[in-house]
C-alpha cells in the first residue's frame, strides 16, 4: 500500500508505529510525503497539486491500493466537497465526507483516502502519559487534563492556538513533531491508538479488508 502522507512525521509514524505491526497481518506499507513544488516536499497547500500525484500513483499497478495520511486541519480550500463540509461540526464526520468525495472525484476503486482529525498530535493524546519520556515536570498531568475534556483525542479543536500540537507546545515549548511525536507514538503503540481515536482505527481496517 502507498501511503502519501503530509510531512516527514506522518511519514515516520507509518515506517516506525504502523509498518512493523501490520505487516504481521499481511498489509505493507510505503509512505511517500506528498511533493508540493519542484523539489520541495511536505504540506499540503493545495489540492489541485495533490491530485496528480494520487492518479500517477494509482497507475501503478505494483500497489494493492492508494491511501492518503493528511491532516483535516488547513486543508486546501479547493478540496472536493470544502464549501458543504464545512458546516458539519462533528470532525469526524466533517472528515468522512470529505474522504468521500475525494473517493468520488479521482473515481478509483483503489483509492482510500484518508484524513487525519485534526493532525498528527491529536493521535498523542490517546495515552497522555507517554508524554512522561520528554522529562518535563507535570507535562503528562496537563495533557490528561486537557484529554478528559474533550469526547476523543480526535476532538481537539482546530483553533489557531488550540490544535493539538498548540497544546502540546504550550506546555512544553522545546516539542518536535519528528523527534518527540514519534517518540511518544512509539510509546503509546498503534493498538493504544486505534482503542482511542475511531477515524483511525476504521482507516486501518478498511486497509486491512480492502489491501492484504
Amino acid at each position: 500500500v502507498y501511503v502519501v502522507c503530509e510531512g516527514q512525521s506522518e511519514q515516520a509514524f507509518v515506517k516506525r508505529v504502523m509498518a512493523e505491526n501490520l505487516a504481521l497481518k499481511g498489509l505493507e506499507l510505503h509512505p511517500f510525503v506528498a511533493r508540493t513544488s519542484r523539489g520541495q516536499r511536505g504540506g499540503i497547500t493545495r489540492y489541485a497539486k495533490l491530485r496528480p500525484q494520487m492518479v500517477r500513483l494509482l497507475a501503478n499497478r505494483s500497489f494493492s491500493c492508494v491511501t492518503t495520511m493528511i491532516d483535516l486541519y488547513r486543508l486546501p480550500t479547493d478540496f472536493p466537497g470544502f464549501s458543504d463540509a464545512s458546516s458539519i461540526q462533528d470532525p469526524i464526520e466533517r472528515a468522512v465526507q470529505l474522504e468521500q468525495a475525494m473517493e468520488q472525484d479521482i473515481d478509483n476503486p483503489r483509492l482510500i483516502p484518508n484524513l487525519t482529525v485534526h493532525e498528527f498530535e491529536g493521535l498523542l493524546f490517546s495515552e497522555t502519559s507517554a508524554f512522561s519520556i520528554l522529562s518535563s515536570p507535570n507535562l503528562a498531568g496537563r495533557l490528561s487534563e486537557i484529554r478528559r475534556g474533550v469526547t476523543s483525542p480526535e476532538h481537539i479543536d482546530e483553533g489557531e492556538t488550540t490544535t493539538p500540537s498548540k497544546r502540546i507546545r504550550a506546555h512544553y515549548p522545546k516539542y518536535e513533531k519528528l523527534t518527540h511525536g514519534i517518540q511518544v507514538a512509539e510509546r503509546i503503540g498503534l493498538d493504544k491508538i486505534k482503542d482511542e481515536c475511531t477515524h483511525f482505527n476504521d482507516w486501518i481496517e478498511r486497509l486491512l479488508a480492502n489491501c492484504c
